[in-house]
C-alpha cells in the first residue's frame, strides 16, 4: 500500500479553532494539550488519483487551523474513467474547548 504522510503541529490561543475539509476517507478528533493543534494525515495512494489529489494544511493569519483535501479535476469525461480522489485519513489533536467546523462528502468523521 502506497501512502504519503505528513505531520504538523499548530501553536494556537484561546479559543482555538479548526476548519477540516475532507472528501473521502475519515477525519478523527481526538483531545490534545492546551495551545496546540497537531495533524497527521494520511494520503492513501492506491485508493484514487493520487497526482490529483492534494493535502493542505496551515493556519489563517486570525489563527484559525485549516486542513483540505482538493481534488484537481478537468470537468472532462475523466469521471467515466473512474478516476476519483485518493482516500486520506486525518487525525488530529485539538484542545479543550476547541471550535470544530468538520464539512465531507464521503468521509466519516469521530
Amino acid at each position: 500500500m502506497s501512502e504519503e504522510t505528513a505531520n504538523n503541529s499548530f501553536a494556537v490561543s484561546q479559543p482555538a479553532r479548526l476548519r477540516v475539509t475532507n472528501i473521502c476517507g475519515s477525519v478523527t478528533i481526538l483531545p490534545g494539550v492546551d495551545g496546540e493543534i497537531k495533524v497527521a494525515a494520511v494520503k492513501r495512494n492506491d485508493s484514487g488519483n493520487a497526482d490529483r489529489t492534494r493535502v493542505e494544511i496551515g493556519q489563517d493569519a486570525d489563527g484559525r487551523v485549516m486542513i483540505k483535501t482538493h481534488y484537481d479535476h478537468d470537468y472532462g469525461l475523466e469521471w467515466l474513467a473512474g478516476s476519483r480522489p485518493c482516500k486520506v485519513d486525518y487525525s488530529v489533536h485539538v484542545p479543550e474547548g476547541c471550535s470544530i467546523e468538520a464539512r465531507t462528502v464521503s468521509a466519516t468523521v469521530n
